[in-house]
């Protein structure tokens, strides 16, 4: 069986990140690490998302400010030992300080706003970016009808003063259905040797959103 076919059965059929990131190692190739990157994005969101609507469901929409603010950074660190691949979220009105974009991530966020403002569908919105010896990647985050407990125009006065005693500088307030809000943010070294231009990037291409 050739290599390109074992890859390509690795992607679909596989249980573990960690499998398709192997292909790490091959030389640099933009389309294999966007696919990598969309795998593991799918899965941080996959399982991110039923944990909020457990919380929820048992405790109420308070509960939901806990498991971002904890439990995805703790499922975000132990998805990146899985799979190699550094993983946070930012935004242009961050929750969490740590939440800050770069001047990229900021770049990027901004040209998904414009691509959304001329009508462009967020699940069509990611970038990749090739720096020196590190690839990255963006996916647009989506605002749906769950992040709205949190996130949206109105909110509950419990979710409002526990976010207020959590972030006193909160900004991530005052979105809409469907409305991007950020991003999720990947990058992963390359191999020795595989030095790209710094300048090499695309920010555009089709990939899949997610939201929390």
């Amino acid at each position: 069986m050739s290599r390109r076919m074992t890859l390509a059965l690795t992607f679909f059929g596989a249980t573990s990140i960690a499998a398709l990131s192997a292909s790490a190692d091959a030389p640099a190739d933009p389309e294999r690490r966007i696919a990598e990157a969309q795998a593991v994005v799918a899965r941080f969101a996959g399982q991110l998302k039923p944990l909020l609507l457990d919380e929820v469901q048992q405790g109420g929409p308070v509960n939901a400010i806990e498991v971002c603010a904890a439990r995805a950074p703790e499922l975000a660190r132990a998805m990146q030992d899985e799979s190699g691949w550094q993983i946070h979220r930012v935004s242009l009105k961050p929750r969490n300080p740590n939440a800050q974009p770069d001047a990229w991530e900021a770049e990027t966020l901004r040209h998904f706003a414009a691509q959304q403002a001329r009508g462009a569908q967020p699940a069509e919105m990611n970038a990749h970016r090739l720096e020196e010896n590190t690839f990255r990647y963006m996916q647009a985050q989506v605002t749906d009808g769950l992040c709205l407990l949190c996130h949206g125009e109105t909110l509950n006065p419990d979710i409002e003063k526990a976010l207020l005693a959590r972030y006193p500088q909160d900004t991530a307030t005052g979105y809409t259905l469907g409305e991007v809000r950020g991003a999720i943010s990947l990058s992963r070294p390359l191999s020795d040797g595989q030095h790209t231009p710094s300048n090499a990037e695309n920010p555009g291409a089709a990939g899949k959103a997610v939201d929390s």
